[in-house]
C-alpha cells in the first residue's frame, strides 16, 4: 500500500507493540511478513475517519487484540467490525495480546448500545452484512 499509494497505516497506539511483533508471530503459521511501515497516526475513541460522502467514528473494541477499533457509520447504519463480532460468534481471543473478557465487555458496552438494525461488516472474507441482532442472539 505505501509503495504503490503512499499510503501509512493508521491503528490505535496499543496496536502498535503487534504491528511491531507480527513478522516473528506469523512465522508459527509458515507466513513471512516484510515489517509494516509505522503508522503516521494513531486512531482513539471517537476519532472521525471521513473518505468521499461517508464518515466512520471510531470505536475502541479491545479484547481481539490490545488495539481493536470497529468503524461505525450512523448515518448508514453500517459497522465495519473486523474481528470482533462474527454471525453467532465473537472473534478470537488465544492470539497474542487478545483476552476473552475484555472482548466480551467491549461487546457489550460497545455493541449492544447500538441499534438493532446495525449492518455489520465482518474482517477476514468479503461477506454478505449481518444484522446487528443476529450477531448477539448468544450473548
Amino acid at each position: 500500500m505505501f509503495e504503490k499509494y503512499g499510503l501509512l497505516p493508521v491503528c490505535h497506539r496499543l496496536e502498535l507493540k503487534l504491528l511491531d511483533a507480527a513478522g516473528e508471530y506469523s512465522k508459527q503459521w509458515g507466513i513471512f511478513l516484510e515489517p509494516s511501515p509505522k503508522p503516521e497516526k494513531f486512531l482513539e475513541e471517537g476519532d472521525l475517519v471521513q473518505f468521499g460522502n461517508s464518515s466512520f467514528e471510531i470505536l475502541f473494541t479491545p479484547g481481539h487484540s490490545p488495539g481493536s477499533i470497529c468503524f461505525y457509520d450512523s448515518k448508514e447504519k453500517n459497522l465495519i467490525g473486523g474481528d470482533v463480532l462474527f454471525q453467532m460468534s465473537i472473534g478470537r481471543t488465544d492470539l497474542p495480546g487478545g483476552h476473552h473478557q475484555t472482548l466480551l465487555d467491549s461487546i457489550s458496552k460497545k455493541l449492544y448500545t447500538l441499534p438493532a438494525d446495525v449492518k455489520v461488516f465482518r474482517g477476514m472474507v468479503l461477506q454478505l452484512p449481518l444484522d446487528l441482532k443476529k450477531c448477539i442472539t448468544l450473548f
